[in-house]
């Protein structure tokens, strides 16, 4: 008699569960659906974000919102809703890179400046090749945010030459680093006249330096040469 009860109790507490499960995920989908129709209505004051998407959004988890191919993320960009545009890809650093890639396209091409601005401040999905198809087809605004992006990626004084080199320089000193052929050029001005040094890779003691200068290299350019470290010659891979 007692393990009958309990074992009634026990698939009625199963059963409560499943019930509760899709209870949760309908409610989800609720606030999917309808931060997605609220998106479509195009009220893009801050004021209406604040008040009627933000809300909805909160109660959207990662996995959902990041769903049907970043859906959520094309609407809100489709209508150059900065304000929501901003929230989403802050939200999450999991966004697809063929998600946001075609969002700044998008945003570049119908010229919405303050949406594309925050796409371009939140993202790390643009590399040299990227970098030059948004340019074709940005304002000059936009032509601005894109300068800024690459500066701040590269950091101060750092400037890529070509796919294969990258210079630095700071207080009068230049640093150029070719992975072509894993040598770096010093040029120091010495009272309006150039000190110039050539350096192999393996001459250096450490290569710190080195390293520094080709993982910014790689964040700005499709096609660099191999390096693995600094005894060992750099190889370019022929795409």
């Amino acid at each position: 008699m007692f393990y009958s009860h309990d074992k009634e109790s026990h698939v009625a507490l199963v059963l409560d569960e499943k019930e509760n499960d899709v209870e949760v995920t309908e409610n989800q989908k609720d606030y999917f659906d309808e931060a997605m129709n609220v998106i479509a209505l195009g009220r893009r004051l801050k004021e209406e974000f604040e008040e009627e998407l933000m809300p909805l959004l909160e109660n959207i988890d990662e996995e959902e919102l990041l769903k049907d191919d970043g859906a959520i993320l094309k609407q809100a960009t489709n209508i150059g809703y900065a304000f929501a545009t901003e929230y989403l890809i802050k939200r999450t650093d999991k966004w697809p890179k063929d998600v946001v890639r075609s969002c700044l396209m998008l945003a570049a091409k119908e010229h919405y400046p303050n949406t594309f601005r925050v796409l371009v401040e939140n993202t790390k999905h643009i590399d040299e090749a990227f970098y030059a198809e948004l340019y074709k087809v940005t304002t000059t605004s936009q032509d601005e945010d894109l300068k800024a992006y690459k500066k701040k990626l590269l950091g101060k004084g750092w400037h890529i030459r070509k796919s294969y080199e990258i210079e630095c320089e700071d207080n009068g000193i230049r640093n150029i680093f070719n992975f072509a052929s894993s040598s770096v050029i010093t040029i120091v001005n010495l009272d309006g006249s150039n000190d110039v040094k050539y350096r192999d890779f393996k001459d250096f003691q450490t290569d710190g330096e080195i390293r520094i200068a080709y993982e910014k290299l790689c964040s700005f350019s499709d096609n660099p040469p191999k390096y693995s470290n600094k005894d060992q010659r750099s190889h370019r891979v022929i795409k």
